[in-house]
């Protein structure tokens, strides 16, 4: 029986049945160690490079678990001699996806982010603005 148990988890393991990949494919990025060296803990739900300020050059967006219940959404900037990283912020916690996405033909470049909290889906157009995410419509209520 022993034998049989053992031949039946190694199969699961094997296959991959019931164990999920909680680390997404991660890009490259130099900014990466930066968030790392704030939030050394912290498990990377879904990260997206390009350009927030129109400074002209790639900023990383990080979604992160906070805890087994809420994301947060910080922003890493290369500045001149290192780094900056925005406020954490809730971002939505399941199902979250990003783009970069340019709603008016002029920079800077709106960030769609998109996701669900149980029912409550949430899709939001954000635009950094004087140091800070705006929700230009007001769309992620009830999912972060």
């Amino acid at each position: 029986m022993m034998r049989f148990l053992l031949g039946a988890l190694l199969l699961l393991v094997l296959a991959g049945c019931g164990v999920a990949d909680d680390y997404p494919d991660l890009i490259e990025s130099d900014l990466l160690p930066y968030f790392r060296a704030e939030f050394p803990h912290q498990r990377i739900v879904l990260m997206i490079e390009g350009d927030v300020n129109d400074d002209g050059i790639d900023d990383l967006v990080v979604v992160f678990r906070v805890d087994p219940e809420h994301n947060h959404k910080v922003t890493v900037f290369s500045i001149p001699n290192g780094f900056e990283l925005t406020e954490p912020i809730p971002a939505p916690f399941q199902d979250v996806d990003m783009e970069f996405i340019n709603i008016n033909d002029q920079p800077p470049n709106e960030l769609m982010i998109s996701g669900r909290r149980g029912i409550n889906f949430g899709l939001g157009i954000l635009r950094f603005y004087d140091d800070q995410w705006v929700d230009l419509f007001g769309g992620l209520d009830g999912c972060c």
